[in-house]
């Protein structure tokens, strides 16, 4: 896809650019967690939608609809490799916690530490006590410690043959370039 040129910016550039400038609600909701995922374009959240992640700049997602124009923010470029990611809102060990929940948690707790509650309650958008309340209950007090119980939605997924896949995935670079 051509990039974007200078002087001929589409309107959802000319709105986000707009938006980010008078620190518009996009900036807004994702400082403070109202989304998991935001589009780093226009900045509507994507958390519940599929979304294009970028395999070569951290932490970089675009909604389908900036996707599909090619557009380009920062260093991001139309031409990087990336991943499609659908929802993972679905839940695995509890009601209420889906597995992009359980995947934040996990990741948070790696980043901050395991006895950070308060960093890791805040980058999921739940409270301390939440948090650490269902680590508790899913990762420690169960008989299958140091894994989680397994559940309806694990009891036909043969975990070594994802391992397996992941390694390979990550042996062969990046994602698909388009």
């Amino acid at each position: 896809m051509a990039p974007f040129l200078l002087g001929t910016r589409s309107k959802r550039r000319k709105t986000a650019d707009a938006a980010a400038a008078a620190g518009g609600p996009g900036r807004a909701e994702k400082r403070q967690g109202a989304g998991l995922y935001h589009c780093d374009y226009c900045h509507c959240d994507v958390s519940q939608s599929i979304r294009i992640r970028c395999a070569e700049c951290p932490d970089f997602d675009l909604c389908v609809d900036c996707f599909r124009v090619g557009a380009q923010v920062g260093g991001h470029r139309s031409d990087h490799s990336y991943r499609v990611v659908d929802s993972l809102s679905f839940p695995l060990y509890e009601p209420g916690w889906g597995a992009d929940d359980e995947l934040l948690l996990l990741e948070a707790l790696e980043q901050c530490g395991l006895h950070a509650w308060p960093r890791v309650a805040q980058s999921l958008g739940r409270s301390p006590e939440e948090v650490r309340a269902h680590y508790e209950r899913v990762y420690v007090d169960v008989p299958s410690f140091p894994l989680p119980r397994a559940t309806a939605a694990m009891a036909a997924v043969d975990v070594r043959a994802l391992i397996a896949q992941r390694r390979e995935r990550r042996s062969d670079g990046p994602g698909p370039k388009r």
